[in-house]
């Protein structure tokens, strides 16, 4: 027990254990020490510098908000706004980060970026998501911590690649940082800074030009203002000139590079050019010197020099002498230089009016010009010009033709020659042949054109305008404005012909005169009319439905209210106008009875062709109706009547109320006492007729009326009744007669037999 006893108290004793783990307590307070020292250095180590900004506005700024960037990396942040004290600024005070303070600077440039759009840029995009910011340029001079914020943002570096150039103005015009730089329309680089000259009387504009368009600018360069628009009215018409929309709103500059001369090395970053007021100031030239007539008036830097219409030159100086005689200075297009030779010939196109010249009218609204026509030889800078356009002599190389016409009409000298509306030529000169019968008209035909004309070739007046009108609506036509006012001629060359004559100088052509005439190789004749019947100029000639001329005039004779209708008939119908061919007029019939040529009320009326035999004719008088066709194969019968009544060609003739055939004829008989009518029966009816059938008068109604058996009506057909007609019929079998041959008579009854209704024979018809 003592034993147990003492074993429980050995047990109990408390034993002594070695704690390692009481270091390790105790360092953590020195670890947290080291941590807030790190930080505490970190923090102190990593403050920024403080700067001072000053801003007119603080506008779009906000304290703790409003970053500092440059090329798109925060290297700042706003931490105070306050207003300066003369209340006019504000001072922004940012703190930098330490990376950044060795660019601080007097040079530095800080300014605001906010989102813009406009037409010559648009910028600062991700501010609507990111905010404003500011953004900065490093820059040279002594360490700084103030500044003053610019407005806009400044010139770009010259570092950037690309061309920098300065250009020197008058005056700014519209101008501004951003406008655009235009080559041929096409933006090629842009304007970055904008100053006064050193002498305060021009504006220096720094230009950059990107780099893959460098290339474009040599060191004679023309560079002029496109800013907005240069209006210029006067009774020669209104010009104006501009450049591309955004430069008319936002301003902008476009240069070119004179092609005749100049320095054509590239230029270099530094350059300066001139900037011109527009294109005309910058355009490079060439200078010739005219001597003009006593008398003539031109106006300096208004009247212009044209060739083929273009205008090529204007008149920068005028001089003159004692005795009135003028000697302009002119200045060409550099590319007009190839019209600058020995022979070229220079005249005066006067703005006078004349009723027999319509070219004038277009001079009077134009204004006086000079035109000119290039020549050959050596260079020439000096001319004489003449009062009327000169005759080209056979040493101007081309194709020289004559054309043979009635008249003249509007053709003047100068007038164009054209082919498919693009000018190939013009009239020389014209005269009436020696016995006066016709005009002559004298064609030059440019060199590079003359393959164009073949034997085949057919010309025609392009002069004035074509009007037709109609039901159907109106065409109007004419070959170009040009020829609308000075006349002009035209040609085609046949599809159909082959193009392996070319046409030789002093060939001889007729003149068409309109297009349509030349197309349808057309030829006139005369047809005379008892009336003009609602027929009108234009109105078409058909045979068998197919247009083969058309009426070009039509006219009055004098002699009783007769007209005669002047037209050109197509080619293609030389062989159908002969002595005996008739024309007749084609109108809309409406009636009960006939309705006929109903197309006639859309596409007006028209002349119908009948082609006849004999010689060859030019004069016709028309026939009322269109002839019955007595060749058509048939039974031809002469019927004799007391009077025609309401009989007349083309009425049908009736069997049982089934039409076999038609009046193709009525006469008188040769002692005037009686009518002949001449029918024809269809070749399958003929059986039908016997020598002893009877035919009577078809038209209107037959009645008979009795107390038990009433009212009876009858008659051949609701045609027949309306316009008359014929009918027959043949006795039964047991007393069918002959056959009978062509041109045998019958009487004609005035009515009807009521037996004859009751004849009902069986006779076979031919196949």
């Amino acid at each position: 027990m003592i034993e147990e006893t003492k074993s429980e108290q050995a047990d109990m004793e408390p034993v002594q254990i070695e704690k390692s783990g009481n270091v390790l307590i105790w360092l953590l307070p020195v670890i947290a020490a080291m941590i807030a020292g790190w930080l505490l250095y970190k923090s102190v180590s990593e403050t920024g510098e403080i700067v001072q900004i000053v801003f007119e506005s603080a506008e779009g700024i906000e304290e703790n908000k409003t970053k500092i960037l440059y090329k798109g990396l925060a290297v700042g942040l706003v931490k105070k706004v306050t207003i300066n004290a003369d209340l006019e600024s504000v001072l922004v005070e940012a703190e930098m980060k330490p990376e950044v303070e060795p660019y601080l600077r007097d040079g530095t440039h800080f300014w605001l970026v906010r989102p813009k759009v406009s037409l010559t840029e648009v910028t600062g995009l991700d501010t609507l998501v990111s905010g404003n910011y500011i953004a900065v340029s490093p820059g040279e001079g002594e360490p700084s911590t103030r500044f003053k914020a610019l407005k806009n943002r400044p010139p770009m570096d010259e570092s950037v690649s690309g061309l920098h150039i300065k250009l020197s103005a008058d005056k700014l015009g519209s101008i501004e940082i951003g406008s655009r730089v235009y080559y041929r329309e096409i933006p090629v680089g842009s304007v970055e800074g904008i100053e006064l000259g050193g002498d305060a009387k021009s504006v220096l504009i720094s230009v950059h030009i990107e780099e893959q368009y460098s290339y474009l600018v040599k060191k004679s360069t023309r560079f002029w203002n496109t800013s907005g628009i240069d209006f210029k009215a006067s009774l020669a018409g209104i010009e104006v000139q501009t450049g591309s929309l955004a430069s008319i709103i936002a301003g902008g500059v476009s240069f070119y590079n004179p092609p005749s001369k100049g320095d054509n090395r590239l230029s270099e970053s530094g350059d300066q050019f001139a900037l011109h007021k527009d294109y005309n100031q910058a355009e490079d030239g060439i200078m010739v010197k005219l001597h003009l007539p006593s008398g003539v008036s031109v106006i300096a830097g208004e009247t212009t020099v044209r060739a083929n219409g273009l205008i090529v030159g204007t008149v920068k100086r005028v001089e003159v002498d004692d005795v009135l005689h003028s000697t302009v200075t002119v200045k060409f297009h550099p590319h007009a230089h190839t019209l600058l030779k020995e022979s070229t010939k220079f005249w005066l196109v006067d703005p006078s009016f004349s009723i027999t010249r319509p070219s004038s009218i277009r001079a009077l609204l134009q204004g006086g010009y000079i035109a000119v026509i290039g020549g050959k030889g050596a260079p020439h800078f000096e001319f004489d010009v003449s009062e009327k356009r000169p005759i080209s002599d056979r040493s101007i190389v081309g194709l020289y033709l004559t054309l043979i016409a009635d008249e003249l009409g509007s053709l003047e000298k100068g007038s164009p020659v054209l082919y498919r509306k693009i000018k190939v030529g013009h009239i020389e000169d014209f005269q009436l042949d020696k016995k006066g019968e016709f005009v002559e008209i004298q064609l030059y035909i440019k060199e590079e054109y003359a393959h164009l004309v073949q034997k085949q070739s057919r010309f025609w007046n392009a002069s004035g305008f074509d009007l037709r009108a109609g039901i159907e609506g109106f065409k109007l036509r004419t070959e170009s404005v040009s020829t609308l006012l000075s006349g002009g001629v035209a040609f085609f060359n046949p599809e159909t012909e082959k193009r392996a004559n070319r046409a030789k100088n002093d060939g001889r052509f007729q003149l068409y005169e309109d297009k349509e005439s030349a197309e349808h190789d057309s030829f006139p004749i005369d047809i005379m009319f008892a009336a003009a019947r609602g027929l009108q100029v234009g109105a078409a000639i058909k045979f068998q439905g197919l247009k083969v001329g058309s009426v070009k005039s039509i006219e009055l004779t004098g002699q009783g209210g007769e007209v005669v209708a002047q037209a050109l008939m197509y080619g293609k119908s030389r062989s159908l106008i002969r002595q005996a061919s008739k024309f007749w007029v084609v109108q809309p019939e409406i009636g009960l009875a006939r309705t006929a040529n109903l197309e006639t009320l859309v596409t007006g009326r028209y002349v119908a062709l009948k082609p006849g035999k004999g010689k060859v004719w030019n004069k016709f008088k028309s026939i009322s109706t269109a002839p019955i066709e007595n060749s058509q194969p048939g039974l031809k019968l002469t019927l004799v009547s007391p009077r025609l009544g309401s009989i007349k060609s083309g009425d049908p003739v009736y069997y049982r109320q089934i039409p076999v055939g038609r009046v193709i004829g009525t006469s008188l008989s040769p002692k005037t006492n009686a009518v002949f009518i001449q029918v024809n029966i269809e070749k399958r009816y003929a059986p039908l007729v016997r020598d002893n059938s009877r035919f009577w008068k078809a038209s209107g109604l037959r009645m008979e009326a009795s107390l038990f058996g009433g009212l009876q009506v009858e008659t051949e057909s609701v045609e027949a009744l309306l316009s008359g007609g014929l009918a027959f019929a043949t006795p039964a079998s047991d007393q069918l007669g002959n056959r009978v041959s062509n041109n045998h008579t019958f009487e004609l009854s005035q009515k009807m037999e009521p037996v004859w209704a009751k004849w009902i024979p069986e006779i076979a018809l031919d196949q």
